[in-house]
């Protein structure tokens, strides 16, 4: 269940880095509190990430597994790294972007 979890979190969080790269090529597409709104949920989300997911997978990886069970939480540790690694970018880009606002750019 978690593994389905971290899943979908890798595809929502490349599907958001290749909506915040478009906005990139058209300035002034996105306003403040867009931003402000998505930086909040990503933020809350890479906490989750660094203190539940990412401590979850290094205590399974301490147990005595068979070799299912630990290709399985390898996986798991794998992916919950790969959607951490999206998020970043994707804060970095809406960091970024912050510059070139609606408001901003007064549109």
């Amino acid at each position: 269940m978690l593994t389905a979890h971290v899943e979908r979190g890798v595809q929502v969080a490349t599907e958001q880095l290749l909506v915040l790269s478009l906005a990139r090529q058209r300035p002034s597409v996105l306003d403040d509190a867009a931003l402000a709104e998505l930086t909040a949920s990503f933020t809350g989300i890479r906490s989750n990430l660094v203190e539940l997911f990412a401590e979850q997978g290094r205590r399974w990886q301490e147990l005595d597994l068979g070799a299912t069970d630990r290709r399985d939480v390898g996986r798991f540790v794998e992916l919950a790294a790969q959607e951490l690694n999206l998020i970043e970018q994707v804060l970095a880009l809406a960091e970024e972007l912050r510059a070139d606002t609606v408001e901003r750019n007064g549109q």
